[in-house]
């Protein structure tokens, strides 16, 4: 009898071909959790005393600005009456206050079509960035 040239086969040696990477998943995932908790105390930085001011804060509101035309004539802006001639430079005022640089103009359905365009231009004029009209819904009859 030749002897033969394979080696004999033990089960050990085939299990060993495999890697098990389930205990490596199970590390990655501790180590994934304790980065998530950790990491927002990491960026408090340094703790300082900032200095106070007697200057007040701009105040940012993000309520729309609304101009309101009457029948008349005469403008509003938040329930404050405006002069034509004032209209550009108090929508400059209140719009660098604000966050959002949309306005609104809402006429009453009498008002000649000139005083909505020049407040229309008034508010491109001070920056506003979009210009609505407002409008009611129709009844349906």
């Amino acid at each position: 009898m030749r002897p033969t040239s394979s080696s004999p086969s033990y089960p050990e040696i085939e299990d060993l071909k495999e890697i098990n990477v389930v205990p490596l998943v199970d590390v990655m995932l501790v180590l994934l959790v304790i980065f998530m908790a950790t990491a927002p105390l990491a960026v408090g930085g340094l703790a300082v005393k900032l200095p106070e001011s007697s200057a007040s804060n701009k105040s940012i509101n993000t309520q729309p600005l609304v101009i309101t035309i009457k029948k008349n004539g005469s403008y509003f802006i938040a329930k404050e009456e405006v002069s034509r001639a004032d209209l550009t430079q108090r929508l400059n005022t209140v719009l660098e206050l604000r966050k959002s640089r949309r306005v609104y103009i809402r006429a009453d359905h009498r008002v000649t079509h000139g005083k909505v365009v020049h407040a229309m231009s008034a508010a491109r004029q001070a920056g506003a960035s979009g210009i609505k009209i407002l409008t009611k819904v129709a009844r349906k009859q």
